[in-house]
């Protein structure tokens, strides 16, 4: 195994680079830019949020969110409201057109899943998923820091 130390992460890079690519080349294709599916997605999950939400959610800052809800909303995807009682609070909803680009993106994202996963078993999609879960929580402990096997922390 110890032939392999570096080359996972690596890979992992390398297979994240071409997923993202992938799915850049099939927003693309639904007329969507960059930061626009995962706007259309998270609507999808829960309408009516709060710009603060969403910039939360998607980790990305507010100005980037006004820039890419004001495109969305040139083209009838979103529309922006504000909030019933707190009248500085804006609220982000899909239109019918956004609702559904949404779905299209949803599964465009579920066939691109389907074709990485290709000739993977059950049992296969569940290790994978199990791992990735430790990676992110190793590379989510405070200082990134996770002791090695040989007991030496890093």
């Amino acid at each position: 195994m110890d032939g392999k130390r570096g080359r996972i992460g690596y890979l992992f890079v390398q297979v994240v680079k071409v997923h993202m690519e992938r799915a850049r080349t099939l927003f693309a294709s639904l007329g969507l830019s960059r930061g626009q599916p995962p706007v259309l997605l998270v609507l999808g999950e829960k309408d009516g949020q709060t710009q603060s939400a969403l910039c939360e959610k998607l980790n990305i800052r507010a100005a980037s969110l006004s820039t890419i809800l004001q495109r969305m909303e040139q083209r009838d995807l979103v529309r922006r409201q504000s909030h019933q009682n707190d009248h500085r609070a804006v609220e982000v909803y899909l239109t019918e057109e956004g609702r559904m680009l949404m779905h299209q993106a949803r599964e465009a994202l579920e066939d691109l899943e389907d074709e990485m996963l290709y000739a993977f078993s059950d049992e296969d999609k569940e290790l994978l998923y199990q791992m990735l879960q430790r990676m992110k929580a190793n590379l989510s402990q405070p200082g990134g820091c996770v002791p090695r096997e040989d007991g030496e922390t890093c």
